[in-house]
This record gives C-alpha cells, structure tokens and sequence, in this order.
C-alpha cells in the first residue's frame, strides 16, 4: 500500500469544527487556510488531531509578527498519521499548543487553537497535507485527502468551490496483525471491502475491512470470486488482486546439488526457521527451503548446534539441528585419499596425477622410499 493509498484509508478530518476556506491551494500556496466562525468558537477556535498519529513537531511562543524572515508556520504542530503521511497546522494562537513532541494523539485530540502567528495577516488555520514523506515537497493538496465528518459544519459555497469531500463513516470490522513470513496472510488495500458472514455475494455484510494484513484461515471461490475467512468473516479479492495484496509463507534459500567434495548439510524439516544470526535472537529470513547446502561454519548457541548454509545464488543463512540430531542431517566431505607411489611411476606421471588431484580437490599422499 503506497503512501496515497495509506492517506485516504486514513479519512483525514479536517481540523476544525467549522470548514470554510479563505484561500485554497496553489503552486505557491501549498495548503488550504480554514476561517473561523463566530458561531464555533469565533478566532480562537479550537483545533483538532485530523487521525491518529505522533506528533514529530510542536512549536510554541511566537507572537503575530507577520515579517518577511520569520518562521512562516509561527506557531504549528506537525502529526505523523502513517509512513510518508504527515499533517501541519500553523498559525496557532500563542501560548495555545497543547501537545507535545513524541506524544502519541487520537482524532479529535486539541492539539491548539486558531490564531494569527507568523507569516500572517489575520486570524486563520494553515492547513498542509505531506503524501510520500516529511518534507515541503512531499505537500499535496489537502482537498483530495481530508474530509468533512458528519459533526462538522461546512460551508456550503465552499463545498461546491473547492469541492470539498464528505465522509460518513460506516463500520470497520477487522483487527490487523503484523507480517509473519510463517503463515499465508492478505493485506487490504482498499478501504471498501466488505466483511461479510459467508463466503458469497449473498452473505451477511458485517461492515468494511479495516485496511491492513491478516492471517488467513481458509480460502474457497465463489461467484467469480477468491474469498479468504480471516478473523471470524471472509472478504474476496478480485482477479487482479487490487482488493488484497496475497502474502503466501516465505521460504529462503535455493538447494544445492550433491557434492561429496565439500561439506554440506541438507534441511530435512519443512518448519526450520533460517536465520541471520547462530542464535535463537538472530532475524528470521522465513523457512529454510528443504534440500542440500553447502556448509560454510559451525556453531553452538541456546542448547543447539548451528550450520551456516550457503546456497546456489550465494546467499547465507544459520539454521539450527534439533537436540536429537533431526531437522538437519550433516554430509562432511568425502576425504577419499590417494597414494601416488606406486611401482614404475614415473616422474612425468606422477606430476600429471598430483596436478589432477589438487584441480579437482582430492587428497593424495606421497610416499618417498
């Protein structure tokens, strides 16, 4: 899911009560400012967290300078909804910031109230929406992210101008875990997929997906359809997969062929987690793919004996052997040994046979009389 996408699953609320616009967004005006209202709250109007999110910026103590060569924002908190997704609401009231950098917020939190600092000539808030990351350029125009909720007013000529959205919010259903690379999983990536209570188009809508990855427990098609129960409802990915992205368990490593010249170990579990480190600690990479690898080292750590495998396209990984000696079965090389003295061997000879033992790495021995 791109930062866009993560945007508009967030359904950004405005910041305040009252939506009305004094200026709009332009190539040289990267955001919108929202008027006040005497009707809600007058110039001092409180101001709210658009989502849930951490607060990365909180600015406080500027007076209304309105002076080339200061801060622009004056007073302004800046709000980290999700990856490369970021909120900014400036101009704030001295005196008035409520929050703190680091503190996590909740939509609706007061993170300040309305006022006339910085780079301003009368009382308003700047309003930034930042899609893709934190810095001024990432700004976008707030109008395609944030939303009018059903408790705010909006102004009606606003709405038509600037085409203001609404959003109504219906029910999620859903509680997203995190990535595991040992069990099959969906992410939703779309915030209008619907739950429903059987595995058809006929089913029960118990709400819409929460966006975001999910175990999932058992898949049947249906009505054109892939549906996957996750949780305790299915929901259905569409041929191209645009609804939920598929998540199968991850395997690591590609097996090596048979080579009795060098040591190796084959993985002979299909649940052996291979790992970056010869520790119960170190970061799993997914299953170790069953078959043969080379043995690059050997260790001992939490009660288990470690092989650092190397595999066909050079890539390495530890994996442990059961206490009982299964899981893993160890294949050092064959030291299969040559003598070179023999009866009427020549000197010619005996170089070529020497020269062939060592290109081809088997052991050979000499014996002098």
């Amino acid at each position: 899911m791109g930062a866009r996408e993560r945007a508009l699953a967030l359904h950004l609320k405005y910041p305040l009560q009252f939506v009305a616009f004094s200026r709009g967004f332009t190539s040289s005006h990267r955001g919108v400012d929202i008027a006040w209202n005497d009707a809600h709250g007058g110039p001092n109007m409180p101001i709210y967290a658009p989502a849930d999110g951490t607060v990365v910026v909180a600015k406080d103590g500027m007076d209304n300078t309105y002076a080339s060569g200061i801060p622009d924002w004056g007073n302004y908190v800046k709000i980290k909804h999700a990856d490369g997704v970021y909120t900014l609401m400036a101009h704030m009231l001295k005196g008035s910031v409520c929050v703190h950098e680091g503190q996590i917020v909740k939509r609706g939190t007061q993170i300040g109230r309305m006022g006339n600092t910085g780079y301003s000539n009368g009382c308003h808030t700047h309003t930034e929406v930042y899609i893709g990351g934190s810095s001024t350029g990432y700004r976008a125009n707030p109008v395609d992210y944030m939303f009018a909720w059903p408790d705010q007013d909006v102004h009606e000529g606003d709405r038509k101008e600037y085409g203001i959205k609404s959003y109504d919010p219906v029910k999620e259903v859903g509680n997203p875990v995190e990535r595991n690379v040992f069990v099959d999983q969906i992410e939703v990536i779309t915030d209008t997929l619907r739950a429903r209570k059987e595995p058809n188009l006929k089913g029960d809508v118990l709400g819409y997906v929460k966006p975001g990855i999910y175990n999932i427990y058992n898949i049947q098609e249906a009505d054109g359809y892939k549906w996957y129960l996750v949780e305790d409802f299915w929901c259905a990915n569409d041929k191209e997969e645009t609804w939920c992205k598929v998540m199968p368990s991850q395997f690591y490593g590609s097996p090596v062929s048979r080579n009795e010249k060098v040591d190796q170990f084959e993985v002979t579990a299909t649940s052996l987690r291979a790992r970056h480190e010869p520790s119960l600690e170190g970061e799993i990479y997914g299953f170790a793919t069953p078959g043969v690898y080379n043995c690059v080292g050997i260790d001992s750590n939490d009660g288990y004996k470690w092989f650092k495998a190397s595999d066909s396209k050079k890539q390495e990984f530890w994996a442990a052997q059961s206490q009982k000696g299964d899981w893993i079965a160890y294949y050092p090389k064959h030291e299969t040994k040559y003598d070179l003295t023999m009866m009427g061997l020549g000197e010619a000879q005996k170089k070529a046979m020497t020269a062939w033992c060592e290109a081809e790495g088997v052991a050979y021995v000499v014996t002098e009389n």
